[in-house]
């Protein structure tokens, strides 16, 4: 749309009568994109239980070319975890096999990934996590796992090590340090949602009070100990948002974070 108004500009120098109407039309262009970020807000809180932020999301699905122009609403820390009944994410040995989702369940949390731009990780979820992109056979384990990669090289990467020398993936960038200010510079950065992975920088970011939504992914299984979902001491008051059921026993649930 400011493409065409940008011809008619040329085309029809000020003072032409053309003008007043070209505005005219331009407001009525705006008023029916604010239209259609209403409804796609509706779907998109219908299918996956949050709301876009501020219609940045929407903002930029459908005016990318627009968008990065204009200040819009910052994206939501998203704690994502796999947690045992008895809240674990590794057993006391550090296995995790028992998290392994079905097919059903990968394709459920791609989807989710519609809304994530970033990734926030430690060194050691980085370090797993970065076969998506550097071993090709990741890819070929089935075609939700092929989908997944793709849409993991696309989102950006941010790595909290103090000791990690370099990263090894595209998107990627290293941070020194896990801050509340580092966290608001990804957010300011980032397009869409972020999420932190990982039980051991999800507790800094809860701890730190950076983090909006809180995601498990609950499995049947109770390990009897191991690294905890939550840190002790950690207090939140939560808001259920989505409760996901799959037929390999799992349980995805959603919270927003209330704060005072």
């Amino acid at each position: 749309m400011f493409a065409l108004m940008e011809v008619s500009r040329i085309q029809h120098p000020a003072g032409s009568p053309f003008l007043p109407a070209a505005i005219f039309l331009l407001g009525c262009g705006l008023a029916i994109l604010g239209s259609v970020f209403v409804v796609v807000d509706a779907m998109y809180f219908r299918r996956t239980g949050r709301r876009f932020q501020g219609t940045s999301s929407a903002f930029r699905l459908l005016c990318p070319s627009i968008s990065g122009g204009l200040s819009v609403g910052m994206g939501k820390v998203i704690y994502s975890v796999a947690s045992s009944l008895d809240g674990y994410n590794t057993d006391t040995q550090g296995n995790f096999s028992w998290a392994v989702p079905d097919e059903a369940v990968v394709a459920a949390l791609t989807a989710d990934l519609a809304s994530v731009s970033t990734y926030l990780y430690g060194r050691r979820m980085y370090e797993t996590m970065a076969i998506w992109e550097t071993d090709p056979a990741a890819a070929t384990w089935s075609p939700e796992s092929a989908h997944f990669a793709d849409t993991w090289k696309r989102a950006k990467k941010v790595v909290f090590s103090s000791s990690l020398e370099q990263t090894w993936t595209e998107r990627t960038r290293l941070e020194r340090a896990f801050t509340a200010e580092a966290v608001a510079r990804a957010k300011s950065e980032a397009p869409g949602d972020l999420t932190v992975e990982g039980p051991t920088l999800a507790r800094s970011a809860l701890l730190l009070g950076v983090v909006d939504v809180v995601e498990l992914l609950l499995c049947p299984v109770i390990v009897g100990g191991g690294t905890a979902v939550f840190p002790n001491g950690l207090s939140l008051d939560l808001r259920l948002v989505r409760e996901r059921r799959f037929d390999n026993g799992m349980v995805q649930i959603t919270y927003d974070v209330v704060r005072p």
